[in-house]
């Protein structure tokens, strides 16, 4: 097997093809307690959607034999206006998912009483 690695610059529109496999990525690195390991694979998908749209920089790292992804990195700035946009787009959705998982909710309050009074 070739270890050979190859880095690829994404944006919005060459990301499309690879969404299926980041969100995979996510579901099978990320720790159970991390809010979006709730997530189904196809919200997933339109999470790193938006941060990818909104993001400086995302990169993935593909093997070159086979271009399968194995890692990605999405950072800068603007990171959270795809979260927010996200959000925006999926209210019923993460407010569900609050109801289900109420731990989240609860941390999420406290998270932010926290810094109000800090």
């Amino acid at each position: 097997m070739n270890n050979d690695l190859q880095i690829i610059l994404l944006n919005f529109s060459n990301s499309k093809e690879f969404l299926h496999d980041i969100a995979k990525i996510h579901k099978e690195s990320y720790l159970k307690n991390h809010f979006t390991s709730k997530f189904s694979t196809k919200k997933l998908e339109e999470y790193y959607e938006q941060l990818i749209k909104f993001s400086d920089l995302c990169l993935l790292v593909t093997r070159i034999e086979d271009r399968k992804p194995i890692g990605f990195i999405i950072s800068g700035y603007n990171c959270s206006k795809g979260i927010k946009f996200f959000v925006k787009k999926n209210m019923i959705y993460l407010f569900s998912l609050f109801l289900m998982y109420p731990k989240f909710l609860f941390e999420k309050l406290y998270n932010k009483i926290y810094e109000l009074i800090s």
